[in-house]
């Protein structure tokens, strides 16, 4: 299996091929044709996607696609082009509870 990037790397899979991914949290795949199986490191179910389906990753555990029943194309877009900024979901769930904390001790604005 080859190593695949994670900045908008486009990925044509045969029928059965699979590929690794070091694929960080928050790293969207999308399926651009075909059906894959996803099935990440420490997570504890698989996902399948049909053209036009995608999943959010859950976790910076490896990333393992495969094309099933025909080729297959996804695209890896990674977290940082998605909104909640470079440092993923974590990242904005720590913001959202610094946020709350300094609302309940009167800090609103950080200071």
């Amino acid at each position: 299996m080859d190593a695949l990037r994670t900045d908008w790397t486009r990925v044509d899979l045969a029928d059965g091929e699979a590929r690794s991914a070091s694929a960080g949290e928050g790293t969207r795949v999308i399926a651009l044709s075909g059906n894959v199986w996803i099935t990440q490191a420490g997570e504890d179910r698989d996902v399948t996607l049909a053209a036009g389906d995608s999943v959010v990753l859950a976790s910076d555990g490896d990333t393992v696609i495969e094309a099933l029943d025909g080729p297959a194309t996804v695209l890896l877009e990674p977290a940082v082009n998605q909104g909640p900024g470079p440092d993923g979901i974590r990242g904005l769930l720590a913001r959202i509870e610094a946020a709350i904390e300094r609302q309940s001790t009167g800090r609103i604005w950080g200071v």
